[in-house]
């Protein structure tokens, strides 16, 4: 497992890279795509925390509570940990990891957080199934058997 901020790091490394706008809730949802896809791959999590059934979509409250300052703007720095050093995901240590982070980035980089928060909100997923339940969380089997994007 990562954590969520090395992960959340990891993506705007690559957006930084690329000169590709990222906001807080774009983030979000690449996370959200690039965790789903490694339990499909690898039948394992990825970050320990759940994802929440927010109103726009999955959320790890970590990766919230990091950059909930920007709002709807799009981010510019990374998340710190308690040491002051920003983490990421190490590429030789994890190589399943950085192909679900490739192959996410990948799809995703393009869509704003918006579009992408809409394709989380189609009937059947794994944020539907949690957020028209009451659930606070969605399910590892939900987000394991989600087969949207």
């Amino acid at each position: 497992m990562v954590s969520a901020r090395a992960l959340a790091n990891t993506v705007l490394s690559r957006a930084f890279a690329e000169g590709k706008p990222v906001t807080p809730m774009k983030l979000q949802k690449i996370l959200y795509f690039i965790c789903r896809d490694y339990v499909q791959k690898n039948g394992q999590r990825l970050v320990s925390e759940d994802f929440l059934a927010w109103d726009y979509g999955p959320v790890l409250r970590s990766v919230y509570d990091d950059f909930k300052g920007y709002g709807s703007r799009r981010i510019d720095k990374f998340a710190r940990s308690t040491d002051g050093k920003a983490y990421v995901v190490n590429a030789e240590a994890a190589p399943e990891a950085m192909a679900s982070i490739d192959e996410m980035w990948e799809r995703c980089r393009d869509y704003t957080g918006i579009e992408l928060s809409k394709k989380t909100h189609k009937p059947g997923t794994a944020w539907y199934r949690a957020y028209t339940s009451g659930s606070p969380c969605l399910l590892d089997e939900d987000i394991a058997n989600d087969r949207i994007f």
